[in-house]
């Protein structure tokens, strides 16, 4: 403020010059008019610089939404990213437990089948030599059964030989009675002998072929519930393995959608850092409007402190002007008059205004004469041979003392 008011008093200083001696060629026109071309300067630049403000404003405004918006959505892609990642954490957890699990009951169930395999054919094998000894059982017994059919044939021929042999034999039977009994009795002994060695012929072969139908009817037994445990082990491990194959399918099938899952992830990847980059960008684009609008702020308040400070200065001006023009005025009724003032006449100071009483004395202006209280009167010019200092008012120590300021700007100042 202090530098600018240094050009503003050499150029009041110079218009009340001109002033002055415009009043001395003219004295009926006594009120001057200011230049308001730098006025019609600041209010343009001001103009101007609030319409910068208001786009600018605007500009900010509508930055200030992109950016939130693309906050918004950053924020929004980053919570999905998030739940995304965390998704992914889980599957892929429990992916790997489930296939982990899915690999143990496979192995579990590949041991299985091994051990059913191995079980499978050690039982397979015992069956079949079950199997293949039942068989050479039953082919012995069928070679026993035609080794006995045959035997009976072949007795049935013997007996029909010894009977075509007997009919043809003569009849040559005993002439004793004693004879004939004894050949009845060796007869009788023969057919009871023949007849119990049948009997027991039959019996016996009748006791083998019933052990032989129990075994084949054990073998037949115990081969039907072999076969039906073993395919109930077979439907049972087939069941399993469908268990097994469809988990392993729905386990690839989980293990697909996750890895078309990474493969979009760079994707979404890529879509978040283009937004980040977009953030950023807006970001330093509303920081170099910010500092835009703060610094067009800053220019509009200077030029409107400038602008009142150039309207009081003018204001001041016209009334310095005013008090100006009053008192050369009161100067040019003095030349028409006497100069002193009696102190009877006077009760206020011709400054100030400042009514005197016993402690603010009345003094005199050693150049005009009139009375002014010691305050008014506080400065001194050099007079007479001896240049002894003689105290003034303000009006005349500015007409005497060229080098001095006038009067009315430190009036104006102080106003």
């Amino acid at each position: 403020m202090s530098e600018t008011t240094i050009p503003i008093e050499i150029e009041t200083s110079e218009n009340v010059d001109r002033l002055e001696a415009d009043m001395e060629s003219r004295p009926a026109s006594l009120s001057p008019r200011p230049d308001c071309e730098m006025c019609n300067n600041y209010e343009a630049n001001l103009t101007r610089l609030q319409e910068a403000e208001r786009e600018l404003r605007e500009k900010l405004t509508a930055a200030k939404q992109l950016a939130d918006r693309y906050e918004n959505e950053l924020s929004g892609e980053r919570v999905y990213r998030k739940e995304l990642e965390d998704n992914f954490r889980t599957l892929g957890s429990d992916v790997e437990k489930r296939v982990t699990r899915f690999q143990t009951e496979h192995q579990t169930l590949i041991d299985k089948l091994i051990a059913m395999e191995n079980k499978h054919k050690l039982c397979y094998d015992k069956m079949v030599r079950e199997y293949t000894t039942a068989a050479q059982t039953c082919t012995g017994l069928e070679n026993d059964i035609v080794c006995l059919k045959n035997k009976y044939l072949h007795l049935l021929g013997l007996k029909k030989e010894k009977a075509a042999e007997l009919r043809d034999q003569p009849i040559d039977l005993p002439q004793t009675v004693e004879q004939l009994q004894f050949l009845c009795l060796q007869l009788r002994e023969d057919l009871i002998e023949d007849r119990a060695a049948k009997e027991h012929i039959i019996a016996d072969m009748r006791d083998q072929l019933t052990v032989t139908k129990e075994q084949l009817r054990e073998e037949h037994t115990d081969k039907r519930r072999i076969e039906a445990e073993m395919g109930a082990q077979i439907n049972a491990i087939s069941h399993e393995l469908g268990i097994a194959r469809s988990k392993l399918n729905a386990v690839f099938a989980e293990n697909k959608e996750m890895y078309e899952r990474q493969k979009m992830s760079p994707a979404y990847q890529q879509r978040i850092e283009e937004l980040e980059s977009q953030v950023e960008k807006l970001q330093h684009e509303r920081q170099t409007v910010d500092r835009q609008y703060a610094e067009c702020r800053q220019k509009c308040h200077t030029l409107q402190m400038e602008l009142d400070t150039s309207e009081t200065v003018q204001k001041d001006f016209v009334i310095l002007s005013q008090s100006l023009q009053i008192q050369l005025e009161k100067i040019r009724q003095a030349e028409q008059e006497v100069r002193w003032q009696f102190d009877d006449d006077v009760f206020n100071c011709n400054s100030c205004e400042a009514e005197f009483s016993t402690k603010l004395p009345k003094m005199h202006c050693y150049h005009c004469g009139k009375i002014f209280c010691p305050n008014c009167l506080s400065h001194t010019i050099p007079s007479g041979p001896h240049r002894r200092p003689a105290k003034v008012c303000n009006v005349c120590h500015t007409l005497l003392n060229r080098e001095s300021a006038p009067f009315f700007s430190k009036s104006g100042n102080s106003n």
